[in-house]
């Protein structure tokens, strides 16, 4: 009994220095995101982010279906420390220009493009710390939250990444969060500071900056004013706060989008669009305004009309189909679909079992509280969003990768970390629960992406295609393998290896960049490189010794097999099952030895 006594008293001291436990859970958070951040290969979308980042700087103004705020930090830093001038105008040109024609060092310019991100995403852990602090939050409920969001096998292997998922989950949330507590504060006759709504407002401009989904946010406005309508003052500073927002919004998209599309290259409103999009009318959009250059209408209105014709690009591709692919075939899917398939092989299993409960608890708590007034405003503040967008994104055909659920995701996180706080007082029994998710998190985080939990029994590459699985984060570590093995060459050489993954040659280039970082060894590889292309012709006649091939592919190969597309792409894969596996990344990426 004693014994139990000192250790709770132990527990008790340790985790009542909030600023000591949220200075470690912020190292962690770093130690964690960051070694993904270096350990994963460029993935597929990177290069048009990046490339798109450092034409802000020129003011020529690329990739306009997402905005534009973290892209434009990392072509600032790109801009500063690898200045190169690009030749290309086309977004995933200059990502790939960058990479393979500067003499740039690669893995030093995908870092640069990254580290905006994994900052930016930091804040989300200062944010609860600063919470808890100022007693915005529950200790306990934070304490989870940021155990559950640092260790993430969903969120973390993409929060260093450039790429906009998880920024975009994290800045919605925290708005909510500062709305909640504006709607406390107003509820409880706190003094409401100037400070804090000009940080609200910066945190709504942020979210609406980094992910068009984020616009749903905008939706708290009218709700809390209709809460407020019926007391002057309340009403006042509500309103007070929507003219903080939408000055913010007016002056800093007007300055950022006018600034990134300034060039002269850009003649007109419907040139900024012309870029390449699987759907047509993602392609061409229709106009909202047609205006001449140099006059003062595209001086006043350009910057919005950017910013508003980006938005209709991104929910008008949301309406385009896609397929994915599962166990042996490519399936249509939506949203719905993929994260029933999907999500309970992805997440940690702690999780999975959790949900459930929390869910029910959840509705108890809403149940038990209906005559709760201040509580059920509180419900609806911190849950609408995340609900709109689940029911607006639930039967969306566009089911590119779970990582456009992860505002979900993350509030579902929430939800499971409050129910933990309110349902188990024990803290031996919640540093236990804490202990388990941490355990069974590091252990396979390592992977990144491409992850997959014990309850799921085949090779990871079966389950899902895109960003789900395997985006082309592990694209250089075959190359890796193969050249610290002396098993090829210093320049590529097509007798030796053949590679079919990552979507394009330059993909390919780029891996076998990123082994030779000491000597720009990728200027020593040719500018074109021939794929086997195994759905057209026999790879019994390639002259390659090793092929690399990764999950897409396979699972592309398989698809065409099962519904006998050719005979040529069923041989190709009965051979390659014939071949040895020298290598094979976490059931991701393999080498095959074609021959002796």
């Amino acid at each position: 009994m004693a014994n139990i006594t000192r250790i709770r008293d132990r527990l008790t001291n340790f985790f009542g220095n909030k600023n000591t436990i949220f200075k470690i859970l912020l190292g962690l958070y770093f130690m964690v995101a960051g070694y993904l951040m270096i350990s994963q290969s460029l993935t597929t979308d990177e290069p048009a982010h990046l490339g798109a980042g450092l034409a802000y700087i020129y003011g020529w103004g690329l990739n306009p279906e997402h905005p534009l705020l973290l892209k434009f930090f990392s072509g600032v830093l790109l801009f500063i420390f690898t200045p190169f001038l690009p030749q290309s105008r086309d977004q995933y040109g200059i990502g790939y220009e960058i990479i393979l024609k500067s003499t740039q060092n690669p893995n030093l310019i995908l870092f640069l493009s990254r580290l905006p991100y994994l900052i930016f995403n930091s804040l989300f852990v200062i944010y609860l710390w600063t919470g808890t602090v100022k007693k915005y939050f529950n200790y306990q409920f934070a304490l989870i939250l940021g155990v559950f969001y640092i260790f993430s096998t969903t969120l973390a292997p993409m929060a260093g990444m450039a790429i906009f998922d998880v920024a975009g989950a994290t800045s919605a949330l925290m708005f909510v969060g500062l709305f909640y507590i504006f709607q406390r504060k107003l509820d409880t006759n706190q003094i409401i500071s100037n400070k804090f709504l000009w940080l609200t407002g910066i945190s709504g401009f942020a979210a609406l900056n980094i992910k068009f989904s984020n616009v749903l946010i905008l939706g708290l406005f009218p709700v809390i004013l209709i809460f407020n309508c019926l007391k002057y003052d309340k009403f006042k500073a509500v309103l007070k706060l929507v003219a903080v927002q939408a000055s913010l919004l007016l002056v800093g998209i007007y300055m950022l989008n006018g600034f990134c599309y300034r060039s002269s290259d850009t003649v007109n409103s419907i040139n900024y669009y012309q870029f390449s999009l699987p759907s047509t009318q993602a392609q061409n959009p229709p106009n909202i305004i047609n205006f001449q250059k140099n006059t003062l209408s595209e001086i006043l209105l350009k910057p919005y009309l950017i910013y508003a014709k980006g938005l209709q690009m991104s929910f008008v591709r949301s309406s385009d189909s896609s397929n994915t692919f599962f166990v042996d075939k490519y399936v249509p899917d939506t949203f719905s679909s993929l994260i029933i398939r999907v999500l309970p092989y992805k997440e940690n299993p702690l999780l999975i079992l959790l949900l459930p409960l929390s869910i029910i608890f959840g509705a108890w708590q809403i149940l038990r509280n209906y005559n709760n007034w201040p509580f059920l405003k509180s419900v609806i503040l911190l849950t609408i969003v995340p609900l709109i967008y689940f029911g607006a994104s639930f039967q969306s055909k566009l089911a590119i990768g779970i990582r456009h659920f992860d505002l979900v995701i993350l509030a579902g996180y929430a939800l499971i970390a409050y129910s933990i706080y309110k349902f188990f007082s024990s803290r031996i029994l919640l540093v236990s629960i804490l202990g388990i998710y941490i355990f069974t998190s590091i252990s396979v985080i390592w992977i990144g992406i491409g992850y997959t939990n014990i309850f799921w029994l085949s090779d990871s590459y079966l389950m899902a295609s895109d960003s789900t699985m395997n985006w082309g984060q592990n694209a250089n570590r075959p190359i890796d393998f193969l050249v610290k093995n002396k098993l090829i060459s210093d320049y590529y050489n097509p007798s030796e290896v053949t590679a079919d993954f990552c979507c394009s040659p330059e993909m390919f280039q780029i891996a076998l960049g990123f082994t030779r970082t000491g000597n720009q060894g990728n200027k020593s590889y040719t500018d074109i490189l021939t794929k086997p292309d195994i759905g057209n012709k026999p790879l019994i006649n390639n002259p390659a010794k090793y092929l690399v091939i990764d999950g897409n592919t396979l699972q592309w190969v398989i698809h065409n097999s099962n519904i006998k597309a050719n005979q040529v792409v069923v041989d190709n894969l009965a051979y390659i099952r014939t071949k040895p596996i020298i290598y094979n990344y976490v059931d991701q990426i393999f080498v095959y030895q074609l021959r002796e």
